[in-house]
């Protein structure tokens, strides 16, 4: 059963489509990320990149964290103002993960018991299908052909593939394909299938399943303190639909 904050993070959605349409918005502010992948890190990106534009009253707390993109823009998130921020990329995916805390460039081990964002996109046409099989073979029964085929490759035992949520979490489902879930306080779930550790405090975010896109996915992972927990929609809002 979804939680009073998941009811409530639904409606503050709508209310974020009906903001996208104010007319006085200002550009956030771009915050390179420390990154390293693959081909070694990436090169800042351009100061005169577009980033998201918001209402000035939440543009005033948020800030775009982001590395360069291929054609001179930016490839980032919205977060919160001041926050530091880490980017990982490979053929699997990659992930950004922000703390209020600086991170080393390669935050491999990162382990984040207080506050902190994770998004990760795992591609299912490379090897991230392992991870993005096992997180849409959990939520989306729409995802079942494309389960079924990574388990019949045999690389990975099927029982590494569970076919239904974890217990304790409570979800929100949007469309067949997209939902919303929080992860109770001092339990394992969707929320700390990323750098966030079970901690006192629960986990809050958004799962994607792209079936139009090689099958991929889009896992959100936050915990916010109290006095950010209204930018949770926003951040939402933001991974859902990025504006870049």
């Amino acid at each position: 059963m979804p939680s009073r904050r998941l009811a409530a993070l639904s409606l503050a959605l709508t209310a974020m489509m009906c903001l996208s349409a104010a007319p006085s918005k200002q550009a956030l502010p771009l915050v390179p990320c420390a990154s390293d992948g693959q081909q070694g890190p990436l090169d800042p990106p351009s100061s005169k990149a577009p980033t998201p534009t918001f209402p000035p009253a939440l543009a005033s707390r948020l800030a775009y964290y982001a590395v360069s993109q291929y054609g001179g823009g930016a490839n980032g998130v919205v977060g919160p103002r001041g926050w530091h921020c880490a980017y990982l990329y490979g053929s699997s995916g990659d992930y950004f993960l922000l703390a209020p805390q600086p991170l080393a460039a390669r935050p491999e081990g990162t382990v984040l018991k207080g506050w902190g964002i994770e998004v990760a996109y795992s591609m299912g046409s490379t090897s991230g299908r392992f991870e993005a099989a096992e997180l849409a073979g959990r939520l989306f029964p729409s995802a079942k052909k494309f389960v079924d085929g990574v388990v019949a490759e045999g690389v990975t035992p099927a029982g590494e593939f569970p076919r239904k949520p974890f217990p304790t979490d409570r979800l929100t489902y949007l469309s067949p394909t997209m939902v919303l879930y929080e992860t109770p306080r001092d339990r394992e779930g969707l929320g700390t299938k990323s750098w966030l550790a079970k901690s006192p405090e629960p986990i809050r975010g958004f799962v994607g399943f792209y079936p139009d896109s090689e099958n991929s996915t889009l896992h959100l992972s936050m915990r916010l303190p109290p006095s950010l927990r209204g930018l949770e929609p926003v951040i939402i809002n933001d991974v859902r639909n990025p504006s870049r």
